[in-house]
C-alpha cells in the first residue's frame, strides 16, 4: 500500500529519481493565493522523516554546508539557522517523531519543541518518505503528528520522496 492520497491530497509533493547520472526533481504544487507580495523575513523549516541521517542530509543539503550531525541521537532536536540567498533560513531537524516507540506524550511535548524552536511556528514541514509501501500502522502515525503539529497542518507540508538513498541523491 502506498501514502493515501488523503494524507497526500493538498500536500506540495517533491520526487526524485535518479536516471543514471542525472537527478530529476518533479514538483506538484496546488494554486493557492498570496496574502502579502513580499517574501518573509526568514523562514522556518521543520524536517520530519524515518531516519536521522536522511533528515540532517536534506538538511545540509538546503543550507549548502555541513551543520547537522548525521551520527546525533534520534531523540534530539536540532536548530540550526543559516542563509539560503538573501534570506535568514531556520532548519529544525526533528528525527525521533515518527519513530514507532514513542509515546503519544513524548509526540506532544517533541511537536511543542519544534514549534517553541521555530517560534511563532514553522512555515513549512518536509516530510521525507521513502518510495515503497508503507503499512497502515505508518500512515496511521504520519497523520497522528502531522495533527499535532495544527489542522491545517497539510497546508504547509512538502514531502520529499525519494528511490535511492537520499545521501546519494545530495551529494
Amino acid at each position: 500500500m502506498y501514502w493515501s492520497s488523503r494524507l497526500l491530497r493538498s500536500v506540495v509533493c517533491i520526487c526524485c529519481q535518479t536516471r543514471q547520472t542525472e537527478t530529476v526533481i518533479v514538483v506538484h504544487n496546488r494554486q493557492r493565493r498570496r496574502r502579502s507580495k513580499q517574501d518573509p523575513p526568514q523562514m522556518r523549516i521543520v524536517l520530519l522523516g524515518w531516519s536521522v541521517s536522511e533528515n540532517s542530509h536534506v538538511g545540509n543539503f538546503i543550507l549548502g554546508r555541513a551543520a547537522f550531525d548525521s551520527e546525533a541521537p534520534p531523540d534530539v532536536v536540532e536548530r540550526v539557522a543559516g542563509r539560503l540567498k538573501d534570506r535568514h533560513v531556520i532548519i529544525i531537524n526533528s528525527p525521533q517523531l515518527l519513530q514507532t516507540n514513542i509515546s503519544d506524550h513524548q509526540i506532544t511535548q517533541t511537536v511543542r519543541e519544534c514549534v517553541h524552536l521555530s517560534d511563532p511556528g514553522p512555515h513549512v514541514i518536509v516530510l521525507l518518505l521513502k518510495h515503497e509501501p508503507c503499512s497502515a500502522e505508518d500512515q496511521e502515525r504520519v497523520e497522528k503528528v502531522l495533527l499535532s503539529f495544527s489542522e491545517r497542518v497539510y497546508q504547509h507540508t512538502m514531502v520529499l520522496s525519494t528511490r535511492e538513498p537520499i545521501w546519494f541523491l545530495l551529494q
